[in-house]
C-alpha cells in the first residue's frame, strides 16, 4: 500500500537584497529584507518544495520569480487536509506586498516583509501558536 502524499500549507522565509521583480503579469519593487511567503500544496507538500528549490523550472507563480533572486532560509510545513494558507497569511503582521501570491485569495497578499529575521520568525511562531499548530 502506498502512502498518501503529505498535503497542506507552507511558509517560506527568504532574504531578498532589494530591487524589482518582474513576473509574467506584474512588477514588484521590493525593499531589501526578510520575506515570508504563505502557500498551499494540496497535492504534495514535498513535491511543491522540491519544485521551489529547482532552478530549471517554468516560472508560473510570483514566488517562482522571487525565489530565483532570493536566498531561501527556511521552509515551515503545515500538514493538513484543509487549506490553511489564507488563515495563516491573514494572521501575519509583517508588511504585506499587495497583489503578491494572492490571485486566488480574498487577501491582498501572501507575501510579507520584515526588517529582521528575528521579526519574521517571531511572527511565524506567534501565528502558529495562536492557530494551534504548536500546541497540539
Amino acid at each position: 500500500m502506498e502512502a498518501k502524499p503529505l498535503k497542506g500549507s507552507y511558509l517560506l522565509v527568504l532574504f531578498y537584497g532589494g530591487g524589482q521583480i518582474i513576473t509574467r503579469s506584474r512588477r514588484f519593487n521590493l525593499e531589501g529584507g526578510y520575506y515570508v511567503y504563505v502557500g498551499s500544496a494540496m497535492g504534495s507538500l514535498l513535491g511543491r518544495l522540491r519544485r521551489h528549490e529547482r532552478a530549471d523550472k517554468n516560472k508560473f507563480w510570483h514566488i517562482d520569480y522571487l525565489l530565483e533572486a532570493s536566498d531561501l532560509i527556511l521552509a515551515v510545513l503545515l500538514p493538513s487536509e484543509e487549506r490553511m494558507e489564507v488563515v495563516v497569511a491573514g494572521n501575519l503582521r509583517g508588511e504585506p506586498i499587495p497583489g503578491f501570491g494572492a490571485s486566488d485569495s480574498p487577501l491582498s497578499s501572501h507575501l510579507f516583509r520584515y526588517r529582521t529575521l528575528e521579526e519574521a520568525l517571531s511572527d511565524i511562531f506567534r501565528t502558529l501558536f495562536y492557530l494551534g499548530h504548536l500546541h497540539q
